[in-house]
């Protein structure tokens, strides 16, 4: 704002904000009668003084839609007693502001500047000249920020002009749009409300990520203007938020959705078909990976080439309408389907939405009274995502001693595995876990329905695959992986037609070290480039998993565990280990087993 530094009687710094306080004096002295009628104090010699006290008024700055005549009259008055010249001078000054090389940073009081030059007697006003130089600056301005200001003083002054076609979808100036404080959105949107509805093309690409401009935190800023320009009755905000590719998108569109009235029963028609659309993702996927050979990895992306993007239209659809208070829907795509990546999307967006820790938890209590076991694990995930971040402490103590029963007793190992890791996420204390009595060696003696244990060494045992039923397992390499080998890695199913347990964590180094104490300084053991590659830290920190030993310490481990479980020798599924030659075995033995058989 150096145009007026040569303001005389006032120090430096208050010289650069002179306008501005002279905008803010007016909405300082702004208040109500007992009417409601705008009251305007109109003592002028209040003015300079007040002026003065520029931080003061600043954090008072609360800009209305738009100036009244009187307020814009009184703005003037400031600035000409302040500066100590004539009206004309002033409206000068403020002319200025709008064309400075260096214009007002703040977006309200820019705003404010501009309206107080709009709309006055056209005598007065320096209105048409000040349209072609900021036309001028928008074209030709080598600073993307000044070019911004000048389509915010023009959204005003010139909101029909021809160049508009050009200028909103000007890759500098959307930059610039896209960068600004995500707490002025509204405010910005505000300034440019003449003109809003042209920016919402190029403001599409962004939230796309189609454009340049494809960082997240640009995509949401992008989002948040959309949310500002696009009306909340307009069936465009619904098809937005389908498209979302972000939680926080769709969060942030879902808040703007009108929650009575004809649009909500039209809004709540649409979401609802989207949920209630059948799947695409094939009824067998792993069966479809195999014959066409996808890698596991990339399995949302190739399963169908619109599979993925039908599941998260399905979840952010879902999402809206928890917004609106229809939770049943939601709850349907938190069941496990032959469209898991749906759910997945979902468990994942209720936290962005704003869901609360006792919100899920009502949910889980309502899930616990019909036995619908897939979507408790889903809340439960849900309720991880939170972390306890946002939880009150009579939520936390609920979460506490709800998922901690769930972790001890519940049947279900994805319920017990989901409430582990709520604990772990919230940093609340998990109780220890007694072995499950082995029966003799006969196997571990479950109560009915118990479908996981804990064995002798601590290993949680997840049993498969009652009640489901014998279940096909896809094993091999996926040819795309650069070590695969055609002859022995192929994707292939195995049926495994025989109950079996598997562990639910990897063996960790304290589990490892109570069958084999000492193991890392035993160089007889491991090769020193091994031990030399493990982390330092390992030794101090026993429940980090174990790593870099053989395979035949693996499968000598796995004969301990059967003879701390008390299984006869003769069903061990490696009754001797020799470097040089293996024993065959049976694979309905009893005993521990290395993951390479089926």
């Amino acid at each position: 704002m150096s145009s007026l530094n040569d303001a005389g009687g006032l120090p430096t710094e208050e010289k650069n904000l002179i306008v501005v306080a002279a905008v803010n004096h007016v909405l300082h002295f702004r208040m109500f009668d007992g009417d409601g009628k705008t009251v305007v104090d109109t003592n002028e010699t209040k003015l300079p003084k007040q002026a003065r006290h520029i931080e003061d008024l600043r954090k008072q700055l609360e800009p209305p839609h738009e100036l009244t005549k009187s307020e814009k009259t009184w703005v003037i008055a400031a600035v000409t007693s302040i500066v100590g010249h004539t009206p004309e001078e002033a409206l000068a000054a403020l002319s200025r502001e709008l064309l400075g090389d260096e214009p007002v940073d703040d977006i309200r009081e820019y705003r404010l500047v501009r309206d107080t030059l709009w709309g006055l007697p056209e005598t007065q006003s320096p209105q048409r000249p000040l349209v072609i130089q900021l036309w001028d600056i928008v074209k030709k301005s080598p600073s993307p920020a000044r070019r911004l200001r000048a389509v915010v003083a023009l959204a005003t002054f010139d909101p029909q002009g021809r160049g508009w076609t050009e200028v909103v979808r000007d890759p500098a100036i959307v930059g610039e749009l896209i960068a600004i404080d995500r707490l002025l959105v509204r405010d910005w949107a505000r300034a440019l409300e003449p003109i809003c509805e042209r920016f919402v093309p190029a403001l599409e690409e962004v939230f796309l990520g189609k454009s340049q401009c494809d960082r997240a935190e640009q995509r949401i800023t992008a989002t948040l203007l959309l949310a500002e320009f696009i009306s909340d009755t307009s069936p465009e905000l619904v098809r937005l938020i389908l498209e979302s590719e972000m939680p926080t998108q769709v969060a942030i569109l879902a808040r703007r959705l009108p929650k009575g009235g004809a649009p909500n029963q039209d809004n709540l028609a649409s979401l609802k078909g989207v949920v209630d659309r059948a799947p695409k993702w094939p009824l067998d996927p792993y069966r479809f990976m195999v014959e066409h050979e996808v890698n596991p990895v990339d399995r949302p992306a190739q399963l169908q080439p619109d599979a993925d993007w039908d599941s998260r239209r399905r979840a952010n659809a879902a999402a809206a309408l928890i917004h609106l208070g229809e939770v049943a829907p939601a709850l349907a795509v938190l069941r496990h389907t032959p469209d898991p990546m749906a759910r997945t999307y979902l468990i994942h967006s209720l936290n962005a939405l704003g869901v609360r820790p006792a919100t899920l938890m009502d949910w889980l209590a309502e899930l616990d009274k019909v036995d619908d076991v897939s979507a408790r694990r889903a809340v439960l995930l849900a309720l991880g995502e939170d972390g306890g971040r946002s939880a009150t402490k009579s939520e936390q103590m609920r979460v506490k001693n709800r998922v901690t029963i769930l972790y001890q007793s519940d049947p279900d190992p994805g319920v017990h595995s989901a409430a582990e890791w709520v604990l772990r996420q919230w940093g609340l204390p998990r109780p220890e876990l007694t072995p499950t009595p082995e029966g003799g060696g006969a196997g571990p003696q479950l109560d009915p329905g118990r479908r996981w244990y804990i064995n002798a060494n601590g290993h949680t045992m997840v049993v498969l695959p009652e009640p489901d039923g014998p279940r096909d397992v896809l094993m091999g390499t996926p040819a795309l992986d650069q070590d695969y080998n055609a002859e022995k890695e192929q994707l292939h199913l195995r049926h495994i037609p025989r109950r079996f347990a598997i562990a639910a964590h990897e063996t960790t180094i304290h589990q490892f070290e109570t069958y084999f104490p000492g193991f890392w300084g035993d160089e007889s053991h491991s090769e020193r480039s091994l031990r030399e590659r493990r982390s330092a830290c390992d030794k101090d920190h026993p429940s980090h998993p174990i790593d870099y030993i053989s395979w035949y310490h693996a499968a000598a481990y796995c004969n301990w565990l059967s003879c701390q479980a008390g299984i006869d020798r003769s069903q061990w599924c490696y009754p001797e280990i020799d470097r040089d030659r293996l024993e065959s075995f049976e694979l309905d033995y009893l005993g521990g087993l290395v993951l390479n058989q089926a």
